[in-house]
């Protein structure tokens, strides 16, 4: 069981197939190495079939104990990663949450990143930069720029979506798929 899954599908708002990858599908859980290598093998199937990569993030991070260490955690999430950028077909990614560290980056790398309303992407959590710097975590957050808002103006981000429980969020979702399949390959 890992915090990591991946699905072959259609968007219910515009039946386009997409190959989606989630990671941090589980709350509390952190993806191993093998949920990285989940997502490298979801990344090289859609850029094989020419069919977008849809991947989720909510994850505070990568497993860090030992065992996916001795399971070659940094080695599994760098080749996520190249593998992500190295997608053919449209890549959209979407921070719905937390978005820690190279955990979350390995799926984030996409042709177009949208940032949900309670999302942030950073390499050391508020509440824990909170507690290095003692201050409240709202002050660091709007300090160290990881806010959606710091995210977009940053450039790190495309555009804001709605939270994934919004009906919203599944059309905003779609309409920047099809935006990116709109562009040339070559982009």
């Amino acid at each position: 069981r890992d915090a990591a899954v991946a699905a072959a599908g259609r968007l219910a708002e515009s039946g386009q197939p997409v190959i989606g990858a989630a990671v941090g599908s589980r709350r509390g859980e952190r993806p191993t190495p093998a949920g990285y290598r989940l997502l490298t093998r979801a990344a090289k199937l859609a850029g094989r079939l020419e069919i977008p990569l849809l991947t989720l993030i909510d994850t505070p991070g990568a497993e860090p104990g030992p065992a996916a260490e001795r399971d070659g955690l940094a080695a599994s999430i760098g080749e996520a990663m190249d593998a992500v950028l190295a997608c053919r077909a449209p890549t959209v990614a979407v921070l719905i949450g937390e978005g820690g560290s190279g955990g979350a980056l390995a799926a984030a790398v996409c042709d177009t990143l949208l940032v949900g309303p309670d999302s942030y992407l950073a390499a050391l959590a508020p509440e824990g930069a909170a507690r290095a710097l003692r201050r409240p975590a709202d002050e660091v957050a709007r300090l160290y720029g990881l806010r959606p808002v710091d995210l977009i103006a940053l450039g790190l981000a495309d555009a804001a979506a709605p939270g994934p429980d919004s009906p919203a969020f599944g059309v905003a979702v779609a309409a920047a798929i099809t935006a990116q399949s709109r562009l040339e390959p070559a982009r």
